[in-house]
């Protein structure tokens, strides 16, 4: 094999080129040539037989770009001749080492030659990144809180049990139940009728007067009216017999 690592110089002219978000300290090229040609030879490999190749990368240049979730989504790339973009496709991410603060290798099985970098692959999913991966997420609202509950859970999981909804086709709106004395009001991302940037998680509200909620319920728990002969001020859990 030809291992050829070009500078830095290069990267910075690829990253502006290709509009492509580089981690990599450098872009490194394999090719197969036969005694010595300089004509590349064509190489057909499968997961079995990949060659694994190892990227150098600067942890905090990748930690800027990709944010919280740096280390699980930066990957492999390559400059994809056929389509002229970086692409994805054709490696497994194995490993990512970090040895310092601005350095660590990533590792890579791959099943062709071409010239290779890192970059941040906004397709892998990543719970609590803000976006819904329908195979692996039911919900997904942009962190991993799950205690309190918020409604969608650090597993990206609806906390359906502790009374919350959510939706949303992308980051998740949930709708969560409110103390006793209080309702949900304005919950409208259950909605398939109203557009997903209209639609609103509420807020809990006190019930009028008149009416109470002794429970903490689910979202959908309502202030009910007080039977005849009793009363209940604003924000009331329980309706009283006697007056004030």
């Amino acid at each position: 094999y030809d291992v050829v690592q070009n500078s830095q110089g290069l990267i910075d002219s690829a990253a502006t080129f290709f509009v492509a978000d580089f981690v990599a300290s450098v872009l490194g090229g394999l090719t197969l040539s036969v005694g010595g040609s300089a004509t590349a030879q064509s190489i057909s490999l499968t997961s079995n037989n990949a060659i694994m190749i190892e990227i150098p990368i600067n942890p905090t240049v990748a930690a800027n770009s990709g944010g919280e979730f740096w280390r699980e989504k930066t990957n492999c790339n390559f400059y994809d001749t056929s389509t002229g973009k970086m692409s994805y496709t054709g490696c497994m991410k194995t490993n990512l080492v970090e040895t310092s603060a601005t350095v660590a290798t990533l590792y890579c099985n791959c099943t062709h030659l071409t010239d290779f970098s890192a970059g941040i692959d906004p397709d892998i999913p990543v719970c609590g990144d803000g976006i819904i991966a329908p195979d692996t997420e039911v919900c997904d609202d942009g962190n991993t809180v799950g205690t309190p509950a918020d409604g969608c859970s650090e597993t990206c999981t609806i906390q359906t049990e502790q009374g919350w909804d959510c939706a949303g086709s992308t980051i998740s709106i949930c709708c969560g139940p409110c103390n006793p004395g209080q309702y949900r009001d304005g919950c409208t991302n259950l909605d398939g009728t109203i557009p997903e940037a209209e639609r609103s998680a509420g807020a809990c509200v006190n019930c009028v007067a008149g009416k109470a909620k002794a429970v903490v319920g689910t979202y959908q728990s309502v202030c009910t009216d007080c039977t005849y002969g009793t009363y209940a001020l604003g924000g009331a859990a329980n309706c009283s017999s006697h007056q004030p």
